[in-house]
């Protein structure tokens, strides 16, 4: 299962890339035996800027969100499957959830699949027999459209 390291900890990340390049590249002129471009400081720096700056203007867009509905009749043993095609990553699966005999109403369903579903950046929740699905920005709007999959899998 593909893993979404999320926006924020990219950014992070980038800080500490910095950090490190530029120690390397100040050791590089003391001793000269630097391994790294001396512009890379520069580059992760440009970089990491450039995603602050498009991240905020991510964030004041409202979260991409889906629902969809327990309903009909399922069976101990069957297995719902939550998929979403992602723009860049192609298809991820979200989770697989297996119905158990605790399963004893849809909206019991719901809210065991909304638990499976909280994972590789995604945030869902349950309200009776829905489960309203919260992407992360950087899959963007797109899974108001198509791109959520869920099967059922008897």
């Amino acid at each position: 299962m593909t893993q979404i390291t999320s926006i924020p900890n990219i950014i992070s990340y980038a800080k500490i890339g910095e950090y490190l390049a530029q120690n390397d590249v100040t050791k590089s002129q003391i001793f000269f035996n630097g391994s790294l471009d001396t512009m890379l400081p520069i580059k992760i720096y440009e970089s990491r800027v450039s995603l602050e700056w498009a991240y905020d203007l991510d964030y004041q867009i409202a979260s991409a969100t889906a629902v969809f509905y327990i309903d009909g009749t399922y069976d101990t043993g069957s297995r719902i499957k939550v998929s979403v095609i992602d723009p860049s990553l192609g298809l991820i699966v979200i989770c697989t959830y297996l119905i158990t005999v605790l399963d004893t109403t849809k909206e019991i369903v719901a809210t065991n699949l909304a638990l499976a579903i909280n994972t590789n950046g995604y945030l869902a929740v349950s309200n009776g027999n829905a489960v309203i699905v919260t992407a992360p920005l950087a899959l963007g709007s797109t899974i108001n459209e198509t791109n959520l999959i869920i099967e059922y899998l008897p």
